[in-house]
């Protein structure tokens, strides 16, 4: 496992969505996909995602 911190712009663009929390999620799945690749998200801790790969 592993901590990765998420980009506040992230956390600026769900606000602005009627559906915050599944919105957040799904920015945070892309970010992870995208950057990390073998990974996948696990939990998330204030604005630290954790990361396991697979």
């Amino acid at each position: 496992m592993r901590e990765v911190a998420i980009p506040h712009i992230y956390i600026e663009f769900a606000e602005k969505s009627s559906a915050k929390r599944k919105t957040y999620l799904s920015f945070i799945r892309g970010y992870i996909s995208s950057n990390y690749p073998g990974w996948k998200l696990q939990d998330i801790k204030g604005k630290k995602a954790i990361i396991e790969k697979t």
